[in-house]
């Protein structure tokens, strides 16, 4: 988790501005919510599915993929009021012992807030055959 999150704030280059000598950079998501986005992802894939938990970082948004699409009929819709489905109790409690994720259904919800508050675009969550992709952008 925490080294996932190490990579994507080294190779995340917001954008920013200049005045004068002074470069600001743009807002970003925080580590709690990188946290999150990882620690979901995967705490509720589907491990019979051979591949990995992919983690992209492109220059205006980062996407993580997870194999097995959404647990137990749960849709983007109902993620987005904090609706969870545990497929991996035993996992989602290890992980819950050791910090790494929060209440139950709040990862979503605060990357939607996070991004509302940033004035960034709102996160995506994706369902293609197989797949959760989830998208939190970087940049307006």
């Amino acid at each position: 988790g925490n080294d996932t999150v190490a990579f994507i704030e080294r190779n995340l280059r917001p954008p920013s501005t200049v005045s004068g000598l002074t470069r600001e950079d743009a807002p970003r998501p925080s580590r709690e919510s990188l946290r999150e986005l990882i620690a979901n992802a995967v705490a509720h894939r589907h491990y019979g599915i051979a591949g990995p938990t992919q983690v992209r970082v492109f220059g205006n948004r980062i996407e993580v993929l997870s194999p097995g699409g959404l647990p137990n009929g749960v849709t983007p819709a109902a993620m987005r009021v904090g609706v969870s489905v545990r497929r991996n109790e035993f996992l989602v409690q290890h992980l819950e012992s050791l910090g790494l994720v929060d209440a139950v259904g709040r990862g979503v919800v605060l990357l939607l807030e996070e991004a509302a508050g940033l004035g960034l675009p709102e996160p995506t969550i994706e369902t293609p055959e197989g797949f959760a992709v989830v998208t939190l952008f970087v940049t307006s």
